[in-house]
């Protein structure tokens, strides 16, 4: 809401319309992909491609590990907004497989 009793001038009522739309001006792709930076949305990109060859080996295989791998990497991403955190869990859970068929 524009005050209109404090603004004396156009540019006064100018200013005010800008600073109440400051946050949502300076990053308008915000409202679209929500929290999710660049960074975020390639990390997702990448995790879902690696997912998606997880899953498809562990069905073709019947191996239960890279199955349940391949969906979490699908999932995730949609959970987590930064992109550290995602990077961290994203590579547990693509290198996850290996260990679990290697040392259970």
């Amino acid at each position: 809401m524009v005050n209109l009793q404090n603004t004396t001038s156009l540019n006064g009522l100018i200013n005010q319309a800008q600073a109440g739309a400051g946050s949502s001006a300076a990053n308008p792709a915000s409202s679209l992909l929500g929290n999710f930076s660049t960074a975020t949305l390639i990390i997702g990109l990448f995790a879902g491609l690696v997912g998606s060859a997880y899953f498809l080996y562990g069905k073709r295989q019947e191996n239960f590990p890279w199955l349940f791998a391949g969906m979490a990497l699908w999932i995730v991403p949609f959970f987590i907004s930064s992109a550290w955190w995602l990077g961290i869990s994203c590579g547990t859970l693509a290198f996850a497989p290996f260990v679990f068929s290697k040392y259970v």
